[in-house]
């Protein structure tokens, strides 16, 4: 019969660049970045999460990528405008509910402004397909980064957006517990945003692709209630807290946004995860679970320009690097078949090149104009 999975609080500290809070990081191979260990979130090596005043632009520009595979989560604001210099503009804007992966593969430039002339309301993610979605307060997002197989060949860029509409729903959810009994985990609601869970099965299926298996969940849980999630007990497994009130994780208190707490691997058949919501007020309790296989082949990884590039080793992934420097607008359109339009070049049109970095954690490369800005007015 299933038992409990142990809960740890993170040990180390959140990183805040303003609005952003950079939950998980690792150093690049020049010691540029944020240090956390990745031991126990392994496959995932990114995760950032933004909360701004709705009316802020987000705390990027068009920035590079080669290997690592990049979930953009939008809870939410007004709707996320992708687009690559491979593929261009995505057909789909990704609204808040919805989901934008990258494979950035081969390598691209790429970027997820705000479409400045938006003309509905800024809305936030349901979990109801029913309801009318309520207008938004803030911009809330999530970029969550996994590090895919990287043992062969890399593969052509390309990306996906899933609407909101497409993410499948699971209210109150049955689990067996630790007495073989089927429960239901009732004032419990689930976005299935990666993965299966519970008979379901997202669009966002990455271990088809990327020999990876992951699972994200989105969770809302009324106030005053607990429940159990069914997280495979060999998968790496991370909670976001995203809620101002208290909430035990297994017992493990959480009481600020943006907490990140932690659960590894446990013994088999330990696969229920334990959550308690200590507020009595009406706001509900809001959360992620991030889990994973964890992938324990070695990658190496090289910051720069606002982006990062991995690889399988220190040769390669300096060796992207420098082709993009020599090259901003065009890196990774060499090595695989670029679409033949001027969308592209439309987006990339409003984009100068400056020096180097913005920041010291992501290196510095004086004297190099190979980091997008976006052009004055």
């Amino acid at each position: 019969m299933p038992g409990p999975r142990p809960v740890c609080t993170k040990s180390d500290p959140v990183v805040k660049f303003g609005v952003l809070h950079r939950v998980i990081g690792s150093t690049d191979i020049d010691g540029n970045g944020t240090h956390h260990s990745l031991v126990d979130v392994n496959p995932f090596i990114l995760a950032d999460y933004v909360c701004a005043k709705i009316d802020m632009k987000p705390p990027f520009c068009a920035h590079p990528h080669m290997g690592a595979c990049i979930f953009s989560i939008p809870f939410e604001g007004f709707p996320l405008n992708p687009w690559d210099n491979v593929h261009g503009k995505e057909e789909q804007a990704c609204y808040p509910g919805g989901v934008y992966f990258l494979n950035s593969g081969l390598g691209c430039v790429h970027d997820e402004p705000l479409n400045p002339f938006e003309s509905r309301p800024p809305t936030s993610a349901q979990f109801d397909h029913s309801a009318i979605s309520t207008e938004a307060t803030c911009f809330r997002m999530m970029q969550l980064w996994f590090a895919p197989d990287l043992s062969g060949e890399l593969p052509r860029t390309h990306s996906q957006v899933v609407l909101p509409s497409e993410i499948p729903l699971i209210s109150d959810p049955v689990v067996i517990n630790e007495e073989g009994e089927s429960i239901p985990q009732a004032g419990l609601a689930l976005r299935l945003l990666v993965g299966s869970y519970g008979g379901h099965t997202s669009p966002l299926d990455v271990q088809r692709e990327n020999g990876i298996e992951i699972l994200v969940l989105h969770g809302r849980l009324q106030p005053g209630k607990s429940c159990k999630i069914v997280v495979p007990a060999a998968f790496n497994c991370f909670v976001l807290h995203m809620s101002a009130s208290v909430a035990l994780y297994d017992g493990t208190e959480a009481s600020c946004l943006g907490d990140l707490l932690l659960s590894p691997p446990a013994p088999a058949g330990c696969e229920l995860l334990h959550i308690q919501s200590k507020s009595t007020e009406s706001a509900p309790l809001e959360f992620l679970v991030a889990a994973g296989m964890p992938n324990r082949e070695p990658f190496h990884k090289l910051v720069g320009y606002g982006g990062g590039l991995i690889h399988n080793s220190l040769e390669a992934v300096r060796a992207g690097m420098e082709e993009y420097s020599r090259n901003p607008r065009n890196f990774g359109r060499e090595r695989q078949r670029w679409k033949d339009d001027t969308e592209e070049e439309d987006e990339m049109s409003e984009l100068e090149l400056i020096e180097g970095f913005q920041d010291p954690n992501d290196g510095l490369n004086p004297g190099v104009r190979a980091r997008f800005n976006k052009k004055a007015a």
